[in-house]
């Protein structure tokens, strides 16, 4: 059984077409993606920083991998931020 993790951030692929017309107008394809790449840009930063990735626990769980080594997010489970440095994620404590 594979198990989906839904991304919660989903920057577009660069976009390769024609991005202006002839009268030096955007294109659609080029509005799409700018209005797609500012929409996830407003979801992820903010006045007060950058919001972290949320996860559920059995999320984080099927994540701990070394795929995803020097990745951080927010356990949405515990409220607690988690960093992965060798394979596993681990809860960042502060002092």
């Amino acid at each position: 059984m594979t198990t989906t993790i839904k991304q919660t951030v989903s920057i577009p692929n660069l976009y390769k077409g024609k991005f202006v017309d002839k009268e030096g107008m955007l294109t659609d394809g080029a509005k799409l993606f700018l209005s797609q790449l500012i929409t996830q840009l407003q979801n992820i930063l903010s006045p007060e920083g950058i919001a972290l990735p949320k996860q559920s626990a059995a999320n984080i769980t099927v994540l701990n991998t070394t795929k995803s080594i020097g990745n951080v997010l927010f356990n949405t489970d515990t409220s607690e931020a988690m960093v992965n440095l060798t394979g596993t994620f681990k809860t960042i404590t502060t002092s």
